[in-house]
């Protein structure tokens, strides 16, 4: 199956207050279902490389890069506490920018919740 980088930020840096997050949101809600997606990555056959980056952009976006080029995945993962609160913008947009220099460059997949990411790489790796 696939290598997949399952990526989102450190749950005790999200701001939990923003109001385009889902509902009853909380870093333990975050870690079970980060841990419940790597569970159902792994059953499915995939290789799983799951890292929390900070909120700050420069240092997400420096980690990522490091563990993206190192890891070569086929598919990356971004959690919707990247890509949901307009705050995040520009993280995202460094997280996207650092996929497209990759060579070459893996599928991404988007999530609003961390235990969507099995679904996404199905999604996703089937060409769909």
């Amino acid at each position: 199956m696939a290598k997949v980088l399952f990526v989102g930020i450190e749950p005790d840096q999200v701001d939990f207050s923003d109001p385009s997050l889902p509902p009853g949101m909380n870093a333990e809600t975050i870690r079970e279902g980060v841990r419940r997606s790597v569970e159902g990555l792994t059953a499915a056959g995939h290789t799983v490389d799951q890292l929390y980056v900070p909120a700050a952009r420069e240092a997400a976006v420096s980690v990522f890069s490091a563990r993206l080029a190192a890891a070569q995945p086929a598919l990356v993962v971004i959690g919707g506490g990247v890509i949901i609160p307009p705050a995040n913008r520009l993280l995202f947009e460094g997280l996207l920018n650092a996929i497209v220099k990759q060579s070459p460059p893996p599928a991404v997949g988007l999530i609003a919740r961390p235990e969507d990411a099995p679904a996404a790489a199905a999604r996703i790796l089937s060409g769909g």
